[in-house]
């Protein structure tokens, strides 16, 4: 039975929906069993020439987990999912409907139920470059490991599944987003972003396949990766468009069987509009009704980096505490959309990228570390500043995701509302829009750090403002000991600042307690280096 919906958000009356098992035709039938669960396959043995792709000992900076308290297992999951058409006018609607699929995901949970705290973190991995890249992993490994949360990563991208294939044909051949109507060609300027019209995989798949894997990590009596421990929230994390997609189109019709929400709340990165909803559709452009984040049902902070601002203004929203649209939009002072941490606990070590070929990243700065890489093509370089150096580590971005986790967790565990942060400031020069600077360069407003209230560097991050930079990177300008020495006049002096702006961070709620003794630790405790981008330590357990 095939079962047509349409799902109007705007609309008084929301239609019934079902995210169905699904054959050919049939008459509409109204949701009353929630989405439907698909079925496991797994833990997938490990071997010595056998095992995840990513796994977190193959690293570029491997973790034992082990050593922490925590497991690593690797499912294929299997299930039926619907390609949706999505009308600007928010009308979701079932092109085709029951395709099958099979993914991955990767967990990463407490070896034991007592250290469990009952949420999951769950990412669908971005894959910017034709391969599972989890970078927010990367920047929330540390607060999962500290919480006793759990982490799942979901494969939800055709060219991620044919990476894995190249990595290990053997033990990813069950995977597959096989496209219902392989014979539909897009129309030019559509859909494929130069892709071929036509495809065997299609995209469109992803949606059902995340309402489906979180409603079998909250599913009781049956197999289940974290069968043993009760899951009480999940709250989904990326920096891929697929996330805001979900919570436009998605996410309030998606619920279990007791109507209750899939997905509890959202952390955003770098949040923009929407990705397109199937292969051959547009994605929504600056000016759609689709485009903001409105009305998601549950908890939502977006989190954008100083080098997102400029291209996100069409975006920004105010925050609320409505019932059915809480929201957070927060901007971070002196951060640049990307830095280093993802490329050493989001990337495989060098021989895993090596069956990927050419495409896969290998930033040249982590040269060291793989010249046993040696392909024929030039390796791909991540847009480089080229008279500087790049903006390094950010652990202040780090602790501010950090802090929204933990603020989205008290949000939807006791109502208790986050803070909300001041928008960092713009200004007009010679009729385009910029950030608004200090007397030293650095921006004004937004989520306050010692990296910009008590700073020893210019944080020029993106906008494509520096000696060749892009807007992915950008650099850190070391401020001449003259200057330093007119600002604070002694060390002592520049402790005091620094130590007040941490204890605000804190009081505000931007960061936890332990973040910020992490914070003093790096910016107080070396008074020789001063380094205000120290590289933090890998991920821990305290």
């Amino acid at each position: 039975m095939m079962t047509s919906v349409i799902a109007r958000p705007t609309s008084a009356v929301v239609a019934a929906f079902l995210f169905a098992f699904a054959a050919a035709a049939a008459a509409q039938t109204p949701a009353s069993t929630g989405v439907p669960l698909p079925s496991v396959t797994g833990p997938v043995a490990v071997t010595a020439t056998s095992f995840p792709f990513l796994a977190a000992h193959r690293l570029q900076e491997p973790i034992d987990l082990a050593k922490i308290g925590y497991v690593e297992e690797e499912f294929f999951v299997s299930g039926r999912a619907n390609v949706y058409d999505w009308s600007q006018a928010g009308e979701l609607t079932i092109r085709t409907a029951g395709a099958p699929y099979t993914t991955r995901i990767l967990v990463r949970r407490p070896s034991e139920p007592a250290r469990f705290s009952g949420s999951v973190i769950v990412e669908p991995i971005h894959a910017p470059n034709g391969n599972d890249f989890p970078l927010m992993f990367a920047w929330s490994a540390d607060y999962v490991f500290e919480h006793g949360d759990a982490y799942v990563g979901i494969t939800v991208d055709p060219t991620s599944i044919k990476a894995l294939q190249k990595f290990n044909g053997a033990r990813y051949a069950p995977l597959a987003f096989a496209n219902p109507n392989p014979s539909e060609a897009c129309a030019a300027g559509r859909g494929g972003n130069n892709a071929p019209a036509t495809s065997d995989s299609e995209e469109g798949l992803k949606w059902d396949v995340m309402s489906q894997v979180g409603a079998l990590l909250k599913s009781r009596g049956r197999p289940n990766p974290m069968a043993g421990f009760t899951v009480q929230y999940l709250y989904m994390t990326s920096q891929d468009a697929a996330q805001t997609t979900y919570i436009n189109a998605i996410g309030r019709h998606a619920t279990l069987a007791d109507g209750k929400p899939i997905y509890d709340g959202h952390v955003i990165k770098s949040g923009g509009r929407p990705a397109r909803i199937r292969r051959c559709a547009a994605a929504p452009a600056n000016g759609d009704p689709r485009v903001a984040v409105m009305n998601a049902g549950v908890p939502v902070i977006n989190v954008l980096q100083q080098g997102n601002v400029l291209g996100s203004l069409a975006l920004r929203r105010a925050d609320s505490d409505t019932p059915g649209d809480r929201y957070r939009w927060y901007e971070v002072a002196g951060t640049a959309h990307s830095s280093p941490p993802p490329y050493r606990t989001a990337v495989p070590v060098a021989a895993d990228l090596v069956p990927l070929g050419p495409s896969a990243v290998v930033p040249r700065m982590m040269a060291a570390a793989i010249a046993p890489y040696t392909l024929a093509q030039p390796l791909k370089d991540p847009e480089r500043c080229a008279a500087s150096e790049m903006v390094t580590e950010q652990p202040v971005l780090m602790y501010v995701f950090h802090g929204a986790y933990a603020n989205l967790d008290r949000w939807v565990r006791s109502g208790a509302a986050p803070p909300r942060a001041p928008r960092i400031e713009t200004k007009e020069v010679s009729g385009k829009t910029a950030i608004a600077t200090d007397s030293i360069g650095n921006a004004l407003g937004g989520i306050r750090s010692p990296y910009v209230d008590a700073p020893t560097a210019v944080y020029h991050p993106g906008h494509g403002d520096g000696p060749g930079c892009g807007n992915n990177f950008g650099y850190a300008e070391p401020l001449p000991w003259s200057r330093l020495d007119a600002m604070y006049g002694s060390y002592k002096n520049y402790t005091a600042k620094a130590a007040e702006s941490i204890d605000r961070m804190v009081k505000a709620g931007w960061v936890t307690a332990s973040d910020a003794k992490r914070m003093r630790d790096e910016l107080l405790e070396n008074p020789k280096t001063q380094n205000p981008n120290p590289k933090p330590q890998a991920p821990r357990s305290n």
